[in-house]
């Protein structure tokens, strides 16, 4: 499903309308967690924001990967800077299909899997999957792609050979437990495309973490509301380094617009410059990094109902 266009409101939510009907039933009082931050559909529940996804990805290894990492393994060194970008993309959709294509005309390190995704599309009981969808980025993205503040071009994108090649990666278990690529501590910034960008409410999960891991400042492509659910569990971003408003931006198309231009803002700085604003943020990547366990916590409840 692609989403929620910006004038779409949600009126209904299958699972929490069997729960309802089952604590009525029973006559119980019921606790529901949910990974949705400023989820406001009223179901008489006590819904709590507590995402056991987020819980998962902070385990203790040796490595950072994406459901883990290592406390004890810190990288600062300002000195292996020589890219001002990275974007670490899995399966594909149509907002890493934009983002990645944008970033194309950037000094960027990307990955992106062309070939997974997670459905198949089928007409006649034929797949469709590469035929239409793939193809047609219109019918992936909840706004007018026209109106993109970017000169964006798919065919251009699809015949890119990209950094680091991830189409080995099929298996779900290969890829969330393999180490996170050291090649972002040559990287000054990480554009992150999480999974939901057109929700109403905020989210995030192992993307925006990996960041952290890697000891770097984000630019997040999300939902809106996703940096201040962060914020909630502790977590700070980079709003006194560039503009961070693109955040509570509802319209999906202007906060995309508001995401590249943060792009395009960050872009116009020297390495020299970035290594420097770097190292300005250390408090920040330290007191994100030395965060990370938090999320466990019982004290990061937010009870929002």
């Amino acid at each position: 499903m692609v989403g929620f266009s910006s004038d779409q409101t949600p009126q209904v939510c299958f699972e929490l309308e069997a729960i309802k009907r089952f604590a009525d039933r029973h006559k119980l009082d019921a606790t529901v967690y949910t990974g949705l931050y400023k989820f406001d559909l009223p179901y008489n529940l006590n819904l709590v924001t507590k995402d056991f996804y987020l819980q998962e990805c902070v385990r203790i290894d040796q490595h950072h990967t994406a459901l883990s990492y290592n406390p004890k393994k810190s990288c600062y060194d300002v000195n292996l800077i020589e890219k001002k970008f990275i974007s670490i993309n899995g399966r594909r959709d149509g907002i890493r299909d934009l983002v990645c294509n944008f970033l194309l005309d950037t000094d960027c390190v990307m990955s992106y899997n062309k070939s997974k995704v997670e459905f198949l599309i089928t007409k006649n009981s034929k797949d469709v999957l590469r035929n239409f969808y793939l193809k047609n980025i219109q019918s992936r993205i909840c706004f007018d792609v026209n109106k993109i503040n970017a000169n964006i071009d798919i065919k251009k994108f699809e015949k890119r050979v990209l950094d680091i090649d991830v189409n080995e990666m099929q298996h779900e278990d290969l890829f969330f437990d393999s180490p996170i690529p050291e090649v972002h501590y040559k990287c000054f910034c990480s554009i992150v495309t999480e999974s939901k960008f057109f929700y109403p409410y905020g989210h995030f999960a192992d993307k925006i973490l990996s960041a952290i891991k890697m000891c770097r400042p984000f630019v997040v492509f999300s939902s809106p509301y996703t940096l201040e659910y962060a914020h909630s569990l502790g977590f700070k971003s980079f709003s006194d380094f560039w503009d961070e408003s693109y955040d509570t931006e509802t319209d999906h198309l202007v906060r995309f617009n508001k995401i590249l231009d943060v792009i395009r803002y960050i872009d116009s700085f020297s390495l020299t410059e970035l290594k420097n604003m770097y190292k300005e943020m250390l408090p920040i990547l330290q007191h994100n990094f030395d965060q990370l366990g938090r999320i466990n916590n019982e004290e990061a409840l937010l009870h929002i109902q």
